[in-house]
């Protein structure tokens, strides 16, 4: 494999993905709608010769077919997608569910068709674990089972039925013209430059608390909740060993840590970084509604079909192991 096609290859996820690709001298081909470039050229400017572009759009096939034509890609990993906070309530004063549901589903179905017009046949895909809801018997608290990819669908956001539809689509390929679709649904995630609804809540901002030695305010977890948080670097991994594989024998694989964490665990995955920092605990019950929605689905990925196909393994599964190497990457930003 010469080239891949990596759709979002300049988000927060997607611009790892395509460093694990050239750390494999494996030639990205980066398809954007040239709109904005900071997030990729802050992780991956270094890179850039080592990087090509493709300029389109995914509701426009024909560019994602003249893209992957042009540069001859062998694969296509599709990255791309509205997020909830883009798209529904509530996030937004006013939903826009009809362009959320063009650019997840109809998007994913432009690149499978493009892909299949071009001869191309290995798509993966970037799902999420919105395709569940709530997790509960044994999965659920207190016992947090790791947390299979056969687990029922229930999504409970527009986000995660655009993806539940987009990974059907995937399956209609794989079924009809024998695509090999890999979809990855994955834990929630942190790493630098990550934006979203979590706000003071989410672990860049417990990092950035701690540098600029200001409190590091934890909100509690509530009646032994815990979750599993992956580092992006390892995002990208599995999702270049995904693309490199021998033909998987599933596909859908859950991917995360494989661990489950509560604020006792970021509280000393914090000490253990910064030593001098000033740790609070807030109340359990978030005090935003987009909050709210964001806890649902806490559980604790099994990635033991991820790690048995195509040889996943969490190099940053410690927090403290991800939070050093997040300080590392953000001074190196600057």
């Amino acid at each position: 494999m010469k080239r891949v096609l990596v759709t979002g290859g300049t988000g927060v996820v997607g611009a790892w993905v395509v460093r694990s690709f050239v750390d494999r001298d494996i030639t990205p081909v980066i398809f954007v709608r040239g709109q904005t470039n900071a997030i990729g050229q802050a992780i991956n400017g270094h890179l850039e010769d080592k990087l090509l572009w493709a300029f389109g759009d995914m509701l426009e096939q024909a560019s994602l077919e003249d893209a992957i034509r042009t540069h001859a890609v062998d694969a296509v990993v599709h990255m791309a997608s509205a997020k909830p906070w883009q798209i529904e309530a509530p996030f937004v004063e006013t939903p826009n569910l009809s362009l959320g549901m063009q650019q997840i589903a109809i998007g994913t179905l432009n690149v499978l068709e493009a892909a299949r017009r071009a001869g191309i046949q290995r798509v993966v895909y970037a799902s999420s674990k919105a395709v569940f809801d709530d997790v509960k018997g044994v999965h659920g608290p207190p016992d947090y089972r790791p947390l299979p990819p056969d687990y029922p669908y229930d999504p409970h956001m527009v986000y995660g039925i655009g993806k539940v539809s987009a990974e059907m689509l995937g399956r209609y390929y794989a079924r009809t013209y024998g695509t090999e679709f890999v979809s990855i649904r994955f834990a929630s995630s942190y790493g630098p430059l990550k934006r979203g609804p979590t706000g003071p809540s989410g672990p860049e901002a417990l990092i950035k608390a701690a540098v600029t030695g200001q409190p590091v305010r934890i909100r509690r977890f509530a009646n032994g909740q815990r979750d599993d948080y992956v580092y992006n670097k390892d995002l990208g991994e599995a999702f270049a060993l995904a693309t490199l594989a021998e033909r998987p024998a599933h596909t859908f694989y859950n991917v995360g840590a494989g661990r489950g964490y509560d604020h006792d665990d970021f509280a000393a995955a914090i000490l253990r970084v910064f030593p001098k920092a000033h740790v609070e605990f807030n109340a359990a019950a978030p005090h935003h509604p987009a909050l709210a929605i964001t806890d649902r689905a806490r559980c604790v990925m099994d990635n033991t079909l991820a790690t048995r196909d195509f040889g996943y393994h969490p190099r940053y599964a410690d927090l403290a192991d991800g939070f050093t190497d997040f300080l590392h990457e953000e001074r190196r930003f600057g």
